[in-house]
């Protein structure tokens, strides 16, 4: 997997250890202080056995890989050099690609679409 990643005009991310670091940290602290230890927050929420999960801008992969004991996950994300596929479980399938252009086949595919923290990211083009 490259380090590069798709190029991008509207990330502010850096992309190495301190920045996967920062993140993991960051998902840590949010899953804690914020979500009470939950991974899906809204107890409304409910995804089929046979249901199909998708991370939208996955960075690390803590969110996902905390939560893919259950399910298959899709997650996607611009930057590879933050995904640790030695890590990955069989069930978890991980997409280069920006979250502004997901791949058309994927068009009502997701029972659950997750993404977390992303507009702190972005930046106008």
């Amino acid at each position: 997997m490259s380090d590069k990643g798709l190029k991008s005009n509207y990330l502010v991310m850096d992309r190495g250890d301190v920045e996967r670091e920062r993140l993991n940290r960051q998902f840590r602290f949010f899953y804690k202080i914020y979500y009470d230890h939950k991974l899906i927050v809204n107890p409304g929420v409910t995804i089929p056995t046979n249901g199909a999960v998708l991370e939208a801008a996955t960075g690390t992969g803590a969110w996902i890989l905390s939560l893919a004991k259950e399910l298959p996950f899709h997650a996607v994300d611009l930057a590879p050099s933050l995904w640790r596929p030695s890590e990955t479980p069989p069930n978890v399938h991980y997409t280069v690609s920006s979250v502004t252009s997901l791949p058309k086949e994927w068009d009502s595919k997701f029972d659950f679409v997750h993404q977390s923290l992303l507009s702190g990211s972005l930046k106008a083009t």
